[in-house]
């Protein structure tokens, strides 16, 4: 666990020099014990939280924590991965699965787990007055710093992943960003295609 730790404080401080090609030993079933730990880390936290303001019982959270941390998560990761992966050759790169993998799970295992940690630190400090579908719902000073602060954690995050396109893919920075934001827009359009067409439907019915 301190080795990981190591590795994670490593990529997060300078993602520069630990996605060069030399630094990085890439390895598909550490990428998933990453995924699995962040996960079960960063929903413990939240399901913590929820117990604290009696928002959910012991045996929902458990099985919360197993199944979304312990299994969405490195699911989403290997899927996610190989969606970006197709969208980055199409743009000239030249990286492998699972460095690309290995690659993003040091990003975004690490970074849930200090989101996570920042959300927990909110809730426990300033609980939250409201919730919707399970979410806690931050007004107010509080939720204007929390959102701040989950905002410079997300631009690092996007920083992190650029740097790690582009050196496991071997391309520039423009077709880093290209990769990562192609993917984001296309499911943003459908997200909200979906959505008028089942308003519509709605609609439709009601009449």
């Amino acid at each position: 666990m301190c080795k990981t730790c190591g590795t994670w404080q490593q990529a997060i401080a300078d993602p520069n020099r630990f996605f060069s090609k030399s630094k990085m030993k890439p390895d598909l079933s550490t990428a998933v014990k990453w995924a699995v730990i962040g996960g079960v880390v960063s929903v413990f936290l939240n399901e913590l939280v929820l117990l604290v303001n009696s928002k959910t019982d012991i045996a929902n959270a458990i099985v919360s924590i197993l199944v979304s941390g312990a299994i969405m998560m490195p699911l989403l990761l290997l899927i996610s991965s190989g969606v970006l992966l197709l969208f980055a050759k199409l743009l000239g790169g030249k990286g492998a699965y699972n460095v690309q993998t290995y690659a993003m799970a040091a990003i975004q295992a690490p970074l849930s787990i200090v989101t996570a940690i920042v959300a927990f630190v909110f809730d426990i400090l300033f609980a939250p007055t409201s919730y919707l579908y399970g979410m806690p719902i931050r007004t107010g000073g509080t939720g204007i710093v929390y959102g701040f602060l989950s905002f410079v954690i997300m631009l690092y995050g996007l920083y992190m992943m650029v740097m790690a396109f582009r050196s496991v893919h071997k391309y520039s920075t423009m077709r880093a960003i290209g990769t990562l934001l192609v993917p984001a827009v296309l499911i943003g359009i459908l997200a909200a295609l979906a959505a008028m067409y089942l308003t519509i439907a709605g609609y439709s019915m009601a009449a």
